[in-house]
This record gives structure tokens, C-alpha cells and sequence, in this order.
């Protein structure tokens, strides 16, 4: 992805000491108190818990479904209502994918709602494979759209956070009163080794978005997140400023400015492509919706700009890149 002056990432933090030395450096000042995170991130639970929406759903039935959550979204100017309709297109996609035909591999279904249904589908695989890697492919492959078969790998890492942490299970069952069932996570380390390199970032980058779901704070979960030394470091951070843009969307301009103090070039190129991707996926979905934003400092502008030029770049080629991480 394009950057905003940045030099050369490094490589990866190999050793406790390297990633101790980066952990005692992160500084990043946070644009939104946490208490108010703390609230909007219990949006996304209600929709994702909420008992409509789960199908199952003919194929005729899901596209029908979807478009009228994206065409009502697009014709409303609230930032905030958007990014409800992606958790909404979210849920359906998986119930979709869960209970129903879950066949995505249809021209029929629009190219906006493409990217967000294929998350969808990633956690129906993940969780009906009980996250054993050929399992997850081959619920995925034959059912996924060519030009979007890798958007479900990325679901995959963030579904794997939310099974991995007792208090995701115990604030989800507190939201829905659902529990999520039982199930034992094989060895990261081997997980992951049954994948691409491309696919293993994809993981990272929805590993970080859980990470700020659990958090709920820029600085927090970047600190978490170099301790993680399976993953890929950059495509966390990206993860982590992907989920903080969505969360804080009735923000957005003031989410834009922040970052500006990351002194790592690795983590400040990561958590720049996070933010510009977010904006990438709301005009991919919502054509015009970069024109909402009027933006009040260069930073801002900056953003806006790279964000259109990737929207443009994808409508030439078919298709929305893949959250930006496998290119890089």
C-alpha cells in the first residue's frame, strides 16, 4: 500500500529482548477516551448476538437480505449507520454460510457486499472446522468467489482471538446470552505453519482487530500485540488501526490524526495502512463515501487521497484487495 513518508519497515522482533525494547517505546496518544470505546465496542457484540438475522437463508434469500442492508446504508449520510450495516452483512454472511446454502461463488451477489460477506464466511469455517487448517480450506475454497477467496483466512485469525481469550467468551455470553461452545485450539505456531505466507498475515491483521475489540485502546493493544511473535507483526498493527477507524467511525477525522507519534517506522507503517484500508472498504461498499469526509488537516487529506486512488485501482482490476496485507 502507499505510504505517508515513511521509511523502510525492519524485519519481524525475534528475541523477548527485542520485543521488551520495542514494547517500552510504543507511544501513541489516543484520540478516544476509553470508557467511550468501551461502549461502542459493545455495538458490534448486539449486532453479531442479536437473534435475526441468522437464517438460514436460500441463496435468493441472502442476496435480498444483503442488498437492502447496503443499499439502506448507502443512502443514509451517518458514518456510524454504515459500519452497523457491515457488522449486520457480517452476521448474514455467516449465518448464510453456517445454515444455509453459503455458496459466494455467484455473480449475482454485488461486488460492494463481496468482501464483507466472504468475513463471514470465515468464521462459519472456522468455527464448523473447529479450527483445524485443511478442515477450514476446504470449507472455504469451494465456496468462495475467486477474487475474494482470501478475505475469509483474515476472519479466521480474528474468530481464533475471540476463542483463545475466556473474557471475549465471557463478555459475548454476557451480551447474548449465548455460550460460545467448548472448543480446543491446536498449537498457534502449527496452525499457522499450514499456510501461505500471505495467508498468515491475513490471520494477523484479524488477530489485531480482535486485540483492539479487547482492549479498547491504540496504546494498549500495540503493546500487546509485539509480544506476539508467531504473528505478523505489521499485519497486527494494521489489524488493530483497521478495528480502531470502524469502532470509532463517528470519529473518523480525529481517528485519522492519531499515530503521528509511533516511533517505530514498522508499527507507524502498519497502523497507517490500517487506517487507509478502512476508508478503502467503506467507498468499496459505499461508493461517495469518501465525499462525506471534509478533511481539516493534511494528515486527513492525505489519507483520503491514497484511499481513493486504491478504490480506483481495484474497480479497474474487478476486485477490492485483500485488506492490503497480501500485496504488501
Amino acid at each position: 500500500m502507499p505510504t505517508i513518508d515513511l521509511p523502510e519497515t525492519p524485519g519481524l522482533v525475534q528475541s523477548h529482548e527485542a520485543i521488551a525494547s520495542v514494547q517500552g517505546r510504543v507511544r501513541i496518544k489516543d484520540a478516544i477516551p476509553r470508557w467511550r470505546a468501551c461502549l461502542r465496542r459493545l455495538k458490534p457484540l448486539r449486532v453479531i448476538a442479536h437473534k435475526s438475522l441468522r437464517g438460514p437463508y436460500s441463496q435468493s434469500e441472502f442476496i435480498d437480505a444483503t442488498s437492502t442492508i447496503r443499499d439502506e446504508a448507502a443512502e443514509c449520510g451517518s458514518i456510524p449507520d454504515k459500519t452497523r450495516a457491515f457488522w449486520r452483512m457480517e452476521k448474514l454472511g455467516f449465518s448464510y454460510c453456517r445454515n444455509g446454502q453459503g455458496l459466494l461463488n455467484d455473480d449475482a451477489i454485488p461486488i460492494s457486499v463481496q468482501p464483507i460477506s466472504h468475513v463471514g464466511l470465515g468464521i462459519a469455517a472456522a468455527e464448523s472446522a473447529s479450527f483445524q487448517p485443511t478442515r477450514i480450506a476446504e470449507l472455504i475454497e469451494p465456496r468462495a468467489h475467486p477474487d475474494y477467496r482470501l478475505f475469509p483466512y483474515e476472519s479466521v485469525g480474528c474468530i481464533w482471538a475471540v476463542y483463545a481469550n475466556k473474557w471475549f467468551q465471557y463478555l459475548f455470553r454476557m451480551v447474548s446470552r449465548t455460550k460460545i461452545p467448548p472448543t480446543t485450539l491446536p498449537d498457534m505456531a502449527t496452525f499457522l505453519a499450514a499456510f501461505s505466507p500471505e495467508i498468515r498475515s491475513l490471520i494477523s491483521h484479524g488477530y489485531g482487530r480482535s486485540l483492539y475489540f479487547r482492549d479498547y485502546n491504540v496504546q494498549r493493544a500495540i503493546r500487546s500485540a509485539v509480544k506476539l511473535h508467531e504473528l505478523d507483526k505489521r499485519a497486527v498493527v494494521q489489524g488493530i488501526a483497521f478495528a480502531y477507524a470502524m469502532i470509532n467511525s463517528a470519529d473518523i477525522h480525529r481517528v485519522l490524526d492519531v499515530g503521528r507519534d509511533l516511533d517505530d517506522p514498522e508499527l507507524a507503517g502498519g497502523f497507517q495502512d490500517g487506517l487507509t484500508y478502512a476508508l478503502t472498504f467503506w467507498e468499496w461498499a459505499f461508493p461517495g463515501f469518501l465525499e462525506l469526509l471534509t478533511p481539516s488537516s493534511p494528515r486527513q487529506q492525505e489519507f483520503i487521497r491514497i484511499a481513493s486512488e486504491q478504490v480506483v485501482e481495484c474497480r479497474a482490476n474487478g476486485a477490492l484487495s485483500v485488506f492490503g496485507v497480501a500485496a504488501s
